[in-house]
């Protein structure tokens, strides 16, 4: 496995210009790409159906997976991409990126 950089949140990238800097601002404009490529294709589905209001026992019962894999899916990929929570990844998917209407 190599190793992972942390990319900062697209939401990141305002107050970075902000404070004038603009390594942080760079790095947080293409952050959310750079994040998603480091996520493995479990995590990328489980944080996707999160995104779109799942919960985690539903998640697992649409992948056939145990609620527990769902969980580790989820904080791998919460770490991966600087969220801490949900509804904060609308910020590095953007709203646009979302799997069902």
């Amino acid at each position: 496995m190599g190793k992972t950089t942390w990319k900062p949140p697209r939401r990141c990238r305002e107050p970075a210009i902000e404070c004038g800097d603009t390594v942080l601002a760079r790095r947080a404009a293409d952050g959310s790409a750079a994040a998603r490529t480091t996520l493995t294709k479990g995590e990328n589905r489980v944080l996707q159906l999160a995104m779109d209001g799942y919960t985690n026992r539903p998640i697992a019962e649409l992948l056939g997976v145990s609620i527990r894999a769902v969980g580790k899916h989820l904080t791998n990929g919460y770490r991966k991409l600087g969220v801490h929570r949900r509804d904060e990844f609308a910020d590095v998917f953007g709203p646009d990126q979302r799997t069902t209407a």
